[in-house]
């Protein structure tokens, strides 16, 4: 017969287990890229809303990964660019069609500033590496954006894959593994990233091929300062 204080032994026991599962459970969350935690994974035939650079602003951002990769290794993202939503084609209508609606509706959306406020990095299954990435800071004009950009997709019965409460990360620098990430006084947080002024709808054809569909200038006159 077992006594209570066996009892009181193995149930610590379990419990002791747990917490070591939960932290491990844990700790593989942290490296496990976004997409699978909360985002609708990716797949052929769905079109992405990308903000990227204008030219003049490109310098700077270098400047900035140079920076990073000093500190911590890896390879500098060339093609930078921030995915702000992605979602699949409504079965009704032509790819064009969906298209032109948007290009009409984000043209009159205001250019604005991106900040980013923290460092992130995680193995990214989609692009089969490890990222660091800017964590883009959640300001007022930065969320007007974003929920124009979803009322205008669920407006043509098209579900943003990405939730409201998301983060949204933008590539800096690709990585042979995980860095421990530290201050650094040369790169003050937040910074500026770049004003967005430009959208690209760019269409996942397979892994690492996408198809540009086109392209849309935000309103300059209406500019967020």
């Amino acid at each position: 017969m077992i006594g209570v204080r066996e009892v009181a032994f193995t149930t610590d026991l379990v419990y002791i287990q747990m917490v070591k599962l939960s932290a491990n459970l844990l700790y593989q969350a942290k490296m496990i890229d976004d997409d699978q935690l909360l985002r609708k994974t990716a797949k052929p035939g769905d079109i992405c809303i990308l903000l990227i650079p204008v030219a003049t602003e490109l310098r700077a951002l270098r400047q900035q990964q140079a920076v990073l990769q000093a500190q911590y290794g890896g390879r500098i993202y060339e093609d930078i660019h921030l995915t702000c939503q992605r979602f699949t084609p409504p079965g009704e209508g032509t790819l064009a069609d969906v298209v032109q609606y948007l290009t009409e509706n984000f043209s009159c959306l205001p250019a604005f500033p991106l900040f980013a406020d923290a460092l992130a990095q995680f193995y990214s299954s989609f692009w089969q590496t490890y990222v660091l990435r800017w964590q883009v800071q959640e300001t007022p004009k930065w969320r007007a954006f974003r929920t124009a950009v979803e009322t205008t997709l669920k407006a043509i019965d098209c579900p943003p894959h990405y939730t409201p409460e998301q983060r949204t990360t933008c590539s800096a620098l690709e990585m042979n593994g995980e860095v421990t990430l530290n201050t650094d006084a040369s790169l003050t947080l937040p910074c500026h990233l770049f004003t967005a002024k430009q959208i690209i709808f760019s269409q996942i054809k397979a892994p690492n091929a996408f198809e540009i569909l086109g392209q849309v200038e935000l309103s300059t006159d209406r500019e967020a300062k």
